[in-house]
Formats: C-alpha cells, structure tokens, sequence
C-alpha cells in the first residue's frame, strides 16, 4: 500500500479511472518438475523446481522485470526451502522462512509450484483483474483457466463484497481468515487475489515519477521484502520505465517483452 501524504507531489495518474491491474500466472508440471511464468503491471519471473514427489530437490527463478535493483538477489535465498515437502499448507510453508526476508511474488510463486507439483503433468493459468476503483469500490476477479474462480469487491482493502465477506480486510489477518471460508482452488485463487488487490492501489499514480522521488524506502514497505530490509535498502535503487499497462492488452501477459 501506498501513503499519497507521503508523496504528495506525485502527479496521479491519468489512465486511472479507466483501466485496471492484470497479473496472470501460468503453472506447467511435467515429471518431476514444475515452471512457473508471472507477469503483471510491475513484475515479471520465470521459477522453476525440481522434486521427487515427495520433496523439493531444486530451485531456479530469474527477475525479468523488477522494481528496484535489489530484487534480483532474491532467486538465490530460495535455496532455504531445498528439503521442503510438496503440496504443503500455505501457513506452514510460510512458517519455514521468514516471508519478510524474500521477495514477496517468488516465494508466493514458489509455494503455487509446489502445490501443483501434486498435480502430474497438467498446466493452469490464473488471470487476476483489479479494476481502477469505481465510487471508491474496486471489482476484483480471479478466473482460473479462463472460467470464472472468483468475484470479490473492494473499498481500501477491506472487502465489501460479497456480503458474507463484508470487513474482512485484504491485509492483516487475511490468510487465517480465508482459509476457514475456503478450500481447494478457490482458496489457492484467494491468496493469489490477495496481494494483487493490494499492490494494484499503486495505479493511481505515476509510479516512474513515485520512484523518481523516493531516497528512502516507502514508509509502509520497510521491512515488508528482501528489496526492502536494512541490509538491502541501500542497494534498491529504482528502476524507471519498466512499468506496463495491460489493461486493454491482456494478450500481451507472459510475453515478457522489456
């Protein structure tokens, strides 16, 4: 999330209003292993894991497309998680490491691989759509191999719909939260939502300028990464103009052009 009383100065953006954040993941196993593809409005990663069936045995990612100059040390900290069973509850699994210490995208990547490692050699894509906020509300949705998964509704991540949901905040206390309301796809394609709903408030501005501006780590984010730890933070220099626009094109997800 993003204090606009901390930059008050940067300019909004003028395609808000009429757009929306896409992300869209693609999970592919074949025997013994499993690739994972993501690309959104500011990130782009390849993963790859190696398993006997039982247990990770090996980790690869590349950052094709990051924020700050310090997000591509982060494949290298995967290496923590070798020895880690596959199909793992998503709470333990962030028991084993210290989320705070990766990079938030790679290690959700990370746990969506194993997961489906458990599922042979099939392939499924999420597309997660955060619409530009409407009288203060934003459409969230989430379809999983082009079928509806899930229609949520958001006002300053805190959901409003549906109503048995309305309240429940999108930050703290979430993943408790919904993992007594959900099971199965539907609770995977809630986490995967999740930090969509919150990173997709970063539309309302010109990010290129935002990082322009920034000398320090933004307020809400320290801590909150590897990019954004103190022995890493002098390192995050922003990254200017690799920001990407799908509202209209979602086609154009995973091609991965720079």
């Amino acid at each position: 999330m993003i204090d606009s009383d901390e930059f008050p100065q940067v300019a909004p953006n003028p395609a808000y209003g009429a757009g929306c954040f896409r992300r869209r993941i693609r999970l592919q196993g074949s025997p013994g292993a499993v690739e994972v593809d993501m690309e959104d409005d500011y990130h782009a990663f390849r993963l790859r894991i190696g398993h006997d069936g039982r247990h990770l045995q090996a980790v690869s990612a590349r950052s094709l497309r990051v924020p700050t100059d310090a997000c591509p040390e982060a494949p290298a900290l995967l290496q923590a998680f070798l020895g880690i069973g596959i199909g793992c509850d998503r709470r333990r699994f962030r028991g084993h490491a210290n989320p705070r210490l990766h990079c938030t995208h790679l290690h959700d990547l990370l746990w969506l691989a194993l997961n489906h490692a458990c599922r042979g050699t099939t392939t499924r894509h999420y597309d997660v759509e955060i619409g530009d906020a409407q009288g203060g509300v934003s459409q969230l949705v989430v379809r999983l191999d082009g079928q509806p998964l899930l229609h949520w509704a958001g006002r300053d991540a805190v959901l409003v719909a549906p109503a048995e949901y309305q309240g429940h905040p999108l930050g703290e206390g979430f993943s408790r939260w919904v993992a007594e309301v959900l099971v199965g796809d539907a609770l995977e394609g809630a986490y995967v939502l999740q930090i969509c709903a919150l990173i997709a408030t970063a539309r309302r501005f010109d990010v290129d300028q935002l990082r322009s501006l920034r000398r320090d780590p933004v307020k809400a984010l320290r801590g909150a990464c590897h990019a954004f730890q103190p022995e890493a933070a002098a390192r995050a220099i922003p990254r200017i103009g690799n920001t990407r626009d799908f509202s209209q094109v979602p086609e154009e997800l995973l091609l991965f052009r720079q």
